[in-house]
């Protein structure tokens, strides 16, 4: 029998007390049938003695993995954002106005700009934005579809990530 997309993944609880497994812990994992369906349900090795083994058709002890570490936080250059924002300003085709729009906002999220505003128009949605020097720009919010908004993404990234600088940003 093909299992592949039939058992569930671990849940992290046990299915007898309810309490949080954690990481390295030795815990007693089973397949049964309910209700028609196969389900996998991990049991604590201190609730394992007095499970009701009846309706199991396969067990297996396991060690609780641990976590996931956390994805790396994104290092942008600040300064080389703004440098993104000021040679796009020319560039009318719509990669380019999207590239700056992102390139914006994520200066507005690291603190580095302020956003003052928003404006809907018969053209679309604009934002305002305030540089750290006072300067005050307004940007068109472009309509992304969600490969396009992948691409910029990686085009941002190729562009702007580098070494450390005074003016590093975390995102």
């Amino acid at each position: 029998m093909d299992w592949e997309g039939k058992v569930g993944a671990p849940s992290g609880r046990c299915a007898l007390s309810g309490r949080p497994l954690r990481a390295g812990e030795v815990v007693y994992s089973v397949l049964v049938q309910r209700d028609g369906q196969w389900q996998r349900l991990d049991i604590a090795a201190e609730a394992w003695p007095h499970y009701e083994r009846h309706e199991v058709l396969s067990w297996w002890r396991r060690t609780v993995p641990p976590a996931p570490p956390p994805p790396p936080r994104l290092r942008l250059d600040a300064d080389a954002l703004e440098r993104i924002v000021d040679d796009l300003a020319e560039r009318p085709d719509d990669d380019c106005l999207a590239l700056r729009y992102v390139a914006a906002l994520c200066l507005v999220r690291c603190r580095r700009w302020s956003l003052l505003g928003s404006e809907r128009e018969a053209e679309g949605r604009w934002l305002r934005l305030r540089t750290r020097e006072g300067r005050e720009l307004r940007l068109r919010e472009p309509a992304l579809a969600a490969e396009q908004e992948a691409r910029l993404t990686a085009q941002l990234l190729a562009i702007a990530e580098g070494g450390p600088t005074s003016s590093e940003t975390t995102l």
